[in-house]
C-alpha cells in the first residue's frame, strides 16, 4: 500500500496544494505525489491534512505517536455478530444494511475507540457513526459495521478520518460502491416449537424466514437452553421464503415443570415455553 506524505499547516491563510484524486482500488499504476514546502512563520498549528486530495483504499494515512491507518477494502452483510464481554451481540435490522469498512492499524491500540471518535462513513451527503465491530479480522487488521436504511441506495461514499489534527478522506470507487448495496428486507414470520420435551432431550425448532430482499446469512442466537448461549446461521435465497430448523438441547430439568429457550436475531426475539415430559 502506498505511504501517503502529509503536510502540517502552518498558518489558517497557507493553502495546501493537491495533486489530484488516486485511481480505485484495481488501479495497479503507481502514481507519485508532490508537495508544497513550507513557509516559515512565527505562528504554527498542529493540524494535518493529505495534500494530494482524496485516497483510495489501500492507502496509508500518518498519525502522531508513529500510529497509522488505512482503509483496505469495504461489502455489506444484513447480520452482525459483536463481542459483548464474555458475550455474542446479534445486530440485524429488517431493513437495515451493515456496511463492512476495514482497516489496517499500525501502533493503535484501542481501535474501536478511536474509530468511533474520530471516523466517519458518509452515503451520498448522510453521515454514518457509533459503527458496531464484528467478530474476527487478521493481524493488526478490524472491521467497523456501520448501519445504513436499506432506503438509501448509495451513489456515492467515503471514510472520513478527522482526529483534529489529521484529516483524511478515502473516496469509494463505482466498484466499491457497488459493493455496499445490498438490499437487505426480511422478516420472520413463524417460530415453532415442540409442546413438550425430555429433561436434557433434544429437540428442533422451525423458524420461516420471508426474505424480500438479497441473498443473506440469517443469524440468531439460541438461550435457555443446554450449553446456551449458542448461535446458528442460514443462507437465505434472494426473494424467497425458507424455514430452517434449530436444533437444540433441553436443560436438566430439576424440579422445574417448563422451560423458556429464546431465539434472538437481533432486529426481534422469540420466546417459546416448553413442558418437561
Amino acid at each position: 500500500m502506498d505511504r501517503r506524505r502529509f503536510l502540517a499547516s502552518v498558518s489558517a491563510s497557507v493553502p495546501l496544494a493537491l495533486a489530484g484524486c488516486m485511481g480505485g482500488q484495481d488501479d495497479g499504476d503507481e502514481s507519485s505525489t508532490t508537495t508544497d514546502e513550507p513557509t516559515d512563520t512565527t505562528e504554527s498549528t498542529d493540524t494535518t491534512t493529505t495534500d494530494d486530495g482524496p485516497l483510495a483504499f489501500g492507502d496509508e494515512v500518518s498519525l502522531s505517536g508513529d500510529r497509522a491507518l488505512s482503509v483496505e477494502n469495504a461489502d455489506s452483510t444484513a447480520f452482525v455478530v459483536s463481542a459483548d464481554g464474555s458475550g455474542r451481540t446479534v445486530h440485524s435490522g429488517n431493513t437495515t444494511r451493515y456496511t463492512l469498512v476495514t482497516f489496517q492499524v499500525d501502533a493503535i491500540d484501542d481501535y474501536e475507540t478511536f474509530v468511533g471518535e474520530n471516523v466517519t462513513l458518509t452515503v451520498n451527503d448522510q453521515t454514518y457513526d457509533s459503527p458496531v465491530f464484528p467478530l474476527g479480522g487478521g493481524f493488526n487488521q478490524f472491521t467497523a459495521a456501520y448501519p445504513v436504511p436499506n432506503d438509501v441506495t448509495p451513489y456515492t461514499a467515503s471514510v472520513d478520518l478527522d482526529t483534529g489534527d489529521t484529516t483524511a478522506t478515502w473516496e469509494f470507487s463505482a466498484r466499491d460502491v457497488e459493493t455496499i448495496t445490498q438490499d437487505v428486507e426480511y422478516s420472520v414470520t413463524d417460530v415453532a416449537a415442540p409442546d413438550a420435551v425430555a429433561s436434557e432431550g433434544s429437540f428442533s425448532v422451525d423458524v420461516t424466514v420471508d426474505n424480500a430482499g438479497d441473498a443473506m446469512t440469517f443469524v440468531t442466537k439460541v438461550l435457555g437452553t443446554a450449553g446456551a448461549p449458542t448461535r446458528t446461521s442460514f443462507d437465505i435465497a434472494a426473494g424467497t421464503e425458507k424455514t430452517v430448523t434449530v436444533d437444540a438441547t433441553a436443560p436438566a430439568a430439576g424440579d422445574a415443570s417448563e422451560f423458556e429457550m429464546e431465539l434472538d436475531w437481533g432486529a426481534d426475539a422469540a420466546t417459546r415455553t416448553i413442558a418437561f415430559e
